[in-house]
């Protein structure tokens, strides 16, 4: 969910093996022998619940980013194949986690190479990042949860030149810890769709969710309903803004935000203008996960026998928690019932699927939300999305929506596009940091276009 991507790599055991493994996350850096000179190499490892997804380039060489199709770490030895290159690399990471020393494979020939862990590298930004002067002012802004006003949240608040009062919009993230711009791999998901949003005369809210960058809380002891106070939270703040018109404010989730938008569209005393969806599950969230798991592991190559056992060791898992979801016995008997499917660290993955986030995300039902919003919906799921696939959850949505005699609801599945909405090959997340471009230009239009429409903005050109 969001842009915490499943990945071939990791099967359903991944899913309840990851997150965060005990890996390398982040940028490494190291250099190949080469002539005349060495040849710089980055890495860049990052934790989902599949596990580890990640890149590598090289900036030397054209610094194509190459997604790295596997990765897998047992103790301090890890492993990375990248086969589009017919390379890969073996390596143990240090005692205190700062360099990882190992073998550099490709073609044939070895090469020594050590790698060190760096905040930061100077990435060229993704073709659609936004880069000034900006048509448009930001303000950095904090407000408190709903109910929780020590939970203080902080984000970037974007004001379209001009008196106002101007329509807003406040983003969602999905799941997983986002900052306000939704980073991954160098793409700045939010940033690049509130800038968009902004220059066609929205005021734009985004955010860090609690426990996250500049926001207050605890990220690892929320649950689903804690990111919904959040939410809340965001837009009862908008509707206090004098630049923003209190009756023209909508809301926009991606993935998990999808869920959290009806919510306060469905509890808030004031009602949103407007609701856009994008990637939204329509179905509890343990149905999502393994159909997620089954759709990336097909594309993957994982052979349908193999799909089968992980689907039944899911189910497994799934009745487990269900049954002792408030029990202190919980996490040890998971561990148990792990280390019977041989699933790699089974305690680590135990403590894991025993967070109040995964608990409650895998009980939770978008449809009986979704039936008491009445305010205008646009739902759009990208056709080769896996992580929250169209043919599962849009149909759902569609029928909540009627039963809650919705007026002015529209769900679109959107070909060639995956669950970042960027233009794909087969979808699957190991082709989010090999693809340029952060979002489909002409599905930001659409949103924009028909926001602008409930919003009486009309279509203004950029």
């Amino acid at each position: 969910m969001g842009t915490s991507a499943p990945e071939s790599h990791g099967s359903w055991r991944r899913w309840f093996g990851g997150g965060p493994p005990p890996s390398p996350s982040g940028y490494w850096e190291g250099s190949l022998p080469s002539s005349p000179s060495p040849l710089r190499v980055i890495f860049y490892v990052e934790p989902t619940p599949t596990g580890l997804i990640g890149t590598v380039n090289s900036p030397d060489a054209q610094g194509a980013v190459i997604a790295v199709r596997k990765i897998e770490s047992q103790g301090r030895d890890l492993t990375l194949d990248v086969p589009r290159v017919r390379a890969g690399f073996r390596g143990k990471l240090a005692r205190n986690g700062r360099r990882i020393h190992g073998t550099w494979t490709q073609d044939g020939r070895k090469y020594p190479l050590t790698l060190s862990h760096v905040s930061r590298v100077e990435d060229t930004p993704r073709p659609q990042t936004p880069r000034s002067p900006f048509p448009y002012r930001e303000e950095h802004v904090t407000f408190a949860s709903f109910g929780s006003p020590d939970v203080q949240l902080a984000g970037t608040f974007m004001i379209p030149e001009g008196s106002g009062p101007f329509p807003g919009i406040v983003l969602i993230a999905g799941s997983g810890p986002n900052s306000r711009d939704e980073e991954l791999f160098r793409h700045k998901v939010f940033q690049v769709w509130g800038d968009y949003f902004a220059r066609r005369g929205f005021a734009v809210l985004r955010y860090d969710k609690r426990g996250v960058g500049e926001s207050g809380g605890t990220y690892d002891r929320a649950a689903v309903a804690d990111f919904g106070a959040d939410a809340r939270g965001a837009f009862e703040w908008s509707l206090q803004r004098p630049e923003l018109d209190p009756r023209r404010i909508g809301l926009v989730g991606h993935s998990e935000g999808s869920i959290l938008a009806p919510a306060v569209a469905a509890t808030a005393p004031s009602t949103p203008a407007f609701l856009v969806l994008v990637g939204a599950p329509g179905v509890p969230g343990d149905r999502l996960l393994l159909a997620q798991n089954e759709l990336v592991g097909r594309v993957a190559g994982i052979s349908e026998e193999e799909l089968a056992k992980q689907r039944a060791g899911g189910e497994a898992l799934d009745r487990a928690i269900q049954a002792e979801i408030e029990s202190p016995e919980l996490k040890g008997d998971l561990a148990k019932l792990l280390k019977a499917q041989h699933v790699e660290h089974p305690e680590r993955a135990a403590q894991w699927i025993s967070t109040p986030w995964f608990r409650s995300f895998i009980t939770t039902d978008p449809a009986p939300i979704l039936r008491r919003v009445r305010c205008p919906v646009l739902a759009v799921t990208g056709g080769l999305d896996l992580q929250v696939p169209a043919a599962l959850n849009l149909p759902p949505i569609a029928a909540a929506l009627k039963e809650a005699g919705n007026r002015d609801a529209t769900t679109m599945e959107l070909p060639g596009l995956n669950h970042l909405l960027q233009p794909a090959k087969t979808g699957s997340p190991v082709e989010y940091g090999e693809i340029e471009i952060t979002s489909d230009p002409a599905a930001l239009a659409l949103m924009a276009d028909w926001m602008a429409e409930r919003a009486k903005l009309g279509t203004l050109a950029l």
